[in-house]
């Protein structure tokens, strides 16, 4: 939804009316939520990997309640695909959003060069077949 909203303040020129201001502070919270992938790569597997340890947890509680288990939060099929999850995750919901905003706010593009970086470091994990230990390990260094 953010990006629609995105696309539609950029094509209407700007932000004349208070809905249009609404859905730009929408636009920008979402992609506040969703920058961890754009900061500097310590920062980003810090934040990936807790993330990924949340979402898991809420997994293994919902299995132990007898449950079905919400996507993305089973921790067996998720630890031995993290790179192509966070693969994905940057190019259908993160790229795409700061793309467009960069449209709106120039200054945004250097989020998107960050982000390369990242998704170049997921690509290299994922042709290394990297599990979840592996995939994190430069955060034990």
């Amino acid at each position: 939804k953010a990006l629609i909203q995105a696309k539609s303040i950029q094509a209407e020129g700007g932000l004349s009316d208070a809905k249009q201001k609404q859905d730009a502070f929408n636009v920008l919270l979402h992609a506040a939520d969703v920058s961890n992938a754009t900061r500097k790569l310590p920062i980003a597997l810090y934040w990936s990997r807790q993330v990924l340890l949340e979402f898991w947890a809420q997994g293994d509680h919902e299995r132990s309640l007898g449950l079905e288990v919400s996507p993305l939060c089973d921790r067996a099929s998720g630890m031995a695909s993290v790179p192509q999850g966070q693969i994905g995750f940057i190019g259908f919901i993160v790229r795409p959003l700061y793309q467009q905003l960069g449209l709106l706010l120039p200054e945004i593009l250097q989020a998107v060069e960050q982000l390369k970086k990242t998704e170049a470091y997921w690509q290299q994990k994922k042709e290394e077949n990297a599990n979840f230990l592996e995939s994190f390990a430069i955060l034990a260094q």
